[in-house]
């Protein structure tokens, strides 16, 4: 993977006039340029994309240099921890079975963090385990019986 060159944004003033300038600057590229300018600040190919997208992705860029981005701790913060999965989050604890009869055998799924073990795999969600069990696509809460409460509106 080629290197990612450093342009020399961090050494300008920072102030808003100059990092508004940048941006309206951008703005009047062509996409031949816009594509040029994407090599400059990433130190890779363009995508083939749009001159939306790029003039969108290079005013990022161009923000993120000029400010500074992300401090390191934040980045190692993303990196190492992985997603909570918020629509389960609160409703199913570490360590939870979940029962569930189909065609006769009798299923075992215990929750693991943010996954579910089922015959000694791990899976991403409970439709993922309930597909292995049926061989169909089924809702994963559904086909377990795990519900909300349901408030309805008057």
């Amino acid at each position: 993977m080629k290197k990612q060159t450093e342009p020399k944004l961090m050494n300008r003033k920072r102030d808003d006039a100059t990092i508004d300038r940048m941006l309206a600057a951008l703005r009047t590229l062509d996409r031949p340029e816009l594509l040029e300018r994407w090599r400059e600040l990433y130190g890779t190919e363009p995508p083939n994309s749009s001159k939306n997208f790029l003039l969108h992705r290079l005013a990022y860029r161009t923000q993120e240099l000029f400010y500074g981005g992300l401090d390191e701790n934040l980045k190692n913060a993303f990196r190492n921890e992985p997603a909570p999965d918020r629509r389960m989050r609160g409703i199913l604890q570490d360590g939870t079975k979940l029962l569930r009869t189909w065609q006769g055998k009798d299923c075992q799924v215990t929750v693991r963090g943010n996954k579910y073990e089922y015959n000694n795999r791990l899976y991403r969600s409970l439709s993922g385990v309930a597909r292995a069990i049926t061989g169909s696509n089924w809702n994963g809460k559904e086909f377990f019986g795990i519900r909300r409460d349901v408030k309805w509106k008057r």
